[in-house]
C-alpha cells in the first residue's frame, strides 16, 4: 500500500481528444447529445457539453488501452451547465462495464478538477463521465487525463510507505 507516497506520470496520456480543441472525436455517450463548447470557455480552451436526452443518469464514454495490475490516475475538470449545481461520478469501468474505481461529486459554477487511483482489472477499459440527475439541461466537462502511475517516495520530507519512514534531507 502506497497512502503515503507521491504518484509519478508514467508514459503518456491515454484519453484520446480529452481538451476537446476542435470536436468529440473518440467520444461516445449514452442518453444524451455531445458537443464542444465553441467560444473558447473551457478550463483550457474548448470544452465538452454532456446535454441530456433521456433517462435519469447520462455519460460520456472514451475507451482506454491498459495494463492488468498497474495503477492509473485519471484527472477531469467538472463545471455545472445549464442544470445547475447537479451530481456527477467520475468512473473507471473494466471491459464488463464493472465499476473499478470512481469520484462523484457536485459540480459548481467554476471549474474544479476532481482525481481517482485506480488499478486496472482488463486490458479494456473505459473512461465514463456522468451527469447523475434526469433534469434537463447540460453539464461540462474538460481537460480529461489518464497516465499510469507509479508509487514513489520523492519529495523532500519524511513520507514512505504505510509503516516506513525515509530520511527528508
Amino acid at each position: 500500500v502506497w497512502s503515503n507516497s507521491t504518484l509519478e506520470n508514467v508514459g503518456s496520456d491515454l484519453v484520446t481528444n480529452g481538451t476537446f480543441e476542435s470536436d468529440t472525436t473518440g467520444w461516445g455517450g449514452g442518453n444524451c447529445s455531445l458537443s464542444i463548447s465553441g467560444d473558447g470557455g473551457g478550463q483550457s480552451g474548448e470544452n465538452l457539453i454532456l446535454t441530456r436526452s433521456s433517462g435519469s443518469s447520462q455519460y460520456a464514454q472514451d475507451g482506454l488501452t491498459v495494463e492488468v495490475g498497474k495503477l492509473y490516475k485519471v484527472i477531469v475538470y467538472v463545471k455545472s451547465g445549464s442544470s445547475g449545481n447537479e451530481a456527477f461520478q467520475i468512473s473507471f469501468v473494466d471491459s464488463a462495464t464493472n465499476e473499478v474505481g470512481s469520484i462523484s461529486g457536485t459540480s459548481s459554477g467554476s471549474w474544479v478538477a476532481y482525481s481517482v487511483v485506480v488499478e486496472a482489472t482488463t486490458t479494456t477499459s473505459y473512461l465514463r463521465l456522468y451527469k447523475l440527475t434526469a433534469t434537463a439541461g447540460t453539464m461540462f466537462f474538460d481537460t480529461v487525463s489518464c497516465y499510469e502511475v507509479t508509487p514513489g517516495c520523492v519529495a523532500a520530507d519524511a513520507l514512505a510507505c504505510d509503516g516506513w519512514l525515509k530520511n527528508s534531507g
